[in-house]
């Protein structure tokens, strides 16, 4: 089992998502029991070949979110989050 670490970055992004006031912690929760399982396995390589992206759907027809995090020796360490644009066809 990996831990799972927030940077500032991220708890200040989380801080200011969607509707104001939202409460994030169970999209957050959901984020970290993936990532606690195997941030290998559940996210994506970026262009930086350290940084992974994680996309999430959030609950109550909110738009999906973009979690960036790296992997260290059994430690994952959350970057910064964003909304996922919505997709257009």
């Amino acid at each position: 089992m990996w831990t799972v670490e927030e940077s500032e970055n991220f708890r200040l992004q989380i801080e200011a998502l969607g509707p104001a006031g939202y409460d994030w912690s169970e999209s957050i929760r959901a984020v970290r029991w993936y990532l606690e399982r195997g941030p290998l396995d559940v996210g994506y390589p970026t262009q930086d070949v350290e940084v992974r992206i994680l996309i999430m759907d959030t609950p109550g027809g909110l738009p999906g979110l973009k979690v960036f995090y790296i992997v260290e020796p059994f430690k994952v360490i959350l970057l910064s989050i964003r909304v996922a644009a919505p997709l257009t066809i």
